[in-house]
């Protein structure tokens, strides 16, 4: 009963549909003179408390949201930018090989997973009690919404300065636990 808007720009071919209780959004194929323009843009407010999963899958280089509420929700996007507005959900996954991922005012119930290979995350949010936040090379800023005492943290760096409060971990193949019960 919810009308849900896509966009999709500078993009070859792409496929919307509801398929067991998940919305599938991807964006496959782009042309050549296109590469790294594609746009894929959910509009709108997006709200489902009945258990709709929503996946999105896309080539295309921008990939953005308003506001969702989903039971879970999955991104994978090859390269480019993930960017949302106010996310709300019990599982989040980012799967993202070079780029920048961005969200302000996420919160996630459950399990998180983000994973940016190469680039940057920046988020703002609360957490469930299972968060782990990956990059091989780049930079993570995450704003806890919550006071620094209600997570415990089990942080490594392979390499560069990681600041959880006044704790820093900084230089090569370093690990930080900070355990609040």
């Amino acid at each position: 009963g919810e009308d849900i808007f896509v966009e999709a720009h500078m993009v070859h071919k792409y496929q919307v549909y509801l398929e067991n209780g998940e919305l599938h959004i991807i964006a496959k194929g782009q042309q050549t003179q296109n590469l790294g323009k594609g746009v894929i843009r959910i509009a709108g407010a997006f709200h489902h408390d009945r258990g709709l999963d929503v996946e999105v899958e896309s080539s295309a280089s921008q990939v953005q949201f308003d506001k969702m509420t989903a039971q879970k929700v999955e991104l994978e996007v090859s390269a480019g930018t993930i960017s949302w507005n106010e996310l709300n959900t019990n599982e989040f996954e980012v799967e993202m090989s070079a780029g920048a991922v961005t969200g302000i005012h996420t919160v996630v119930q459950g399990v998180t997973d983000m994973k940016v290979h190469a680039g940057s995350i920046k988020t703002t949010g609360v957490f469930g009690k299972e968060t782990d936040i990956e990059t091989a090379a780049g930079k993570v800023e995450i704003v806890l919404e919550e006071p620094l005492k209600m997570y415990n943290y089990d942080i490594s760096c392979a390499g560069g300065l990681v600041t959880v409060g006044e704790e820093k971990l900084e230089g090569i193949a370093k690990k930080l636990n900070l355990h609040n019960n």
